[in-house]
């Protein structure tokens, strides 16, 4: 429930969250109604072999962000799973894909506290 955690937040605390990354959360697009009170960036990563989360749920997320113009990215790693940043979960880890997330919340977070 992390990212769906994130997401929630981001969505209910406004000004007060400067940036949230939010990794395989699931059914944040029943949370899109209140998206408009998002103040900062936002990431949210999927994996593409995420059992959890369909890609019609993934879809909704991407099209509901980009409906409200929102400094927002939806990223899908086709090959990854859910959970594909946990190192301790060999079976899932992929890291190509953790790199890749990882970058771009450091990115994010560095732009959103430096201003």
């Amino acid at each position: 429930m992390g990212g769906t955690l994130a997401f929630g937040a981001a969505c209910g605390l406004g000004d007060r969250i400067a940036a949230s990354a939010c990794y395989y959360g699931g059914r944040i697009q029943t949370l899109l109604p209140m998206a408009a009170g998002i103040k900062g960036p936002v990431r949210v990563f999927y994996g593409g072999l995420d059992t959890f989360i369909p890609p019609e749920e993934v879809e909704a997320v991407r099209s509901g962000l980009a409906a409200l113009d929102l400094d927002a990215e939806v990223v899908l790693y086709p090959d990854a799973d859910h959970g594909f940043c946990n190192e301790a979960r060999a079976e899932v880890y992929d890291g190509d894909a953790a790199d890749d997330s990882w970058a771009r919340t450091l990115e994010m977070f560095g732009r959103a506290l430096a201003a």
